[in-house]
């Protein structure tokens, strides 16, 4: 089977989705999810213990060394050592000013590709709503292996942090992607880790609402504090178990 990134015919690594960091936010002491990311939000299903994030047959050692080089590990540096998110406990909205443009998006992108063969290659995928075209498949390819992440708006991306019923930013929550459209009709792909919700537009059309919130080039990108109904569901769960 060939790697999804330089497409030679090698043995393929068993390729983590989003990146296994973020799994981590969830763990309990003994590694097992406090709420399982990809069940349904039911008293009974609930329970069921993930130990690690979704994987499947990706990218050669070569790619996946190149994905942690130089995507990975700068974004678990500034995303989850940093923290760059803390200051949304006590307050609705930040401007971040210092996010590696080039890194933190190609780590996205990547996350969107993957996704993609993901669920074309894996039985049961939780990704399976994520169906890119051929040039979209071509533009992030190209923009990976060259390091180039063009345009910010190029594959536009809006964050919005996941809030809590007591208005902190909830950490303990990864799920499948849904495919969906803005007010304005713009379709994105929502995933969900890291403590944020993440929109990725296939379109390079920008409305005044995506210009105004999406990574900017200069490193810039406004996140607004969101209260997500599935949250506001799991909320109610969590506390009818305490």
């Amino acid at each position: 089977m060939d790697c999804i990134l330089c497409q030679k015919t090698k043995k393929l690594c068993d390729s983590h989705i989003v990146a296994e960091f973020f799994y981590k936010l969830i763990y309990d002491d003994i590694r097992r999810p406090r709420i399982d990311p990809f069940k349904a939000l039911t008293p009974d299903e609930r329970e069921r213990p993930i130990q690690k994030g979704w994987r499947s047959p990706l990218l050669c050692e070569d790619c996946e060394k190149n994905r942690n080089t130089f995507f990975e590990n700068p974004m678990k540096k500034y995303w989850i050592d940093n923290d760059p998110i803390q200051v949304l406990n006590a307050q609705e909205s930040v401007i971040l000013k210092d996010i590696d443009y080039a890194s933190f998006k190609l780590f996205h992108l990547s996350v969107l590709y993957c996704a993609h063969y993901a669920a074309q290659r894996t039985r049961n995928s939780p990704f399976s709503s994520v169906n890119l075209t051929a040039g979209d498949l071509d533009s992030i390819r190209e923009m990976w292996w060259n390091r180039d992440a063009g345009p910010y708006w190029k594959f536009p991306i809006v964050a919005s942090a996941n809030q809590w019923p007591d208005g902190k930013v909830w950490r303990d929550w990864i799920t499948s992607p849904l495919s969906a459209t803005d007010a304005t009709d713009k379709a994105y792909l929502l995933f969900c880790f890291g403590g944020c919700q993440w929109r990725y537009y296939l379109t390079p059309v920008l409305t005044p609402w995506i210009d105004k919130r999406c990574l900017k080039d200069d490193g810039s990108m406004l996140i607004e504090k969101r209260e997500w109904e599935p949250m506001r569901q799991c909320a109610e769960l969590v506390a009818q178990s305490n």
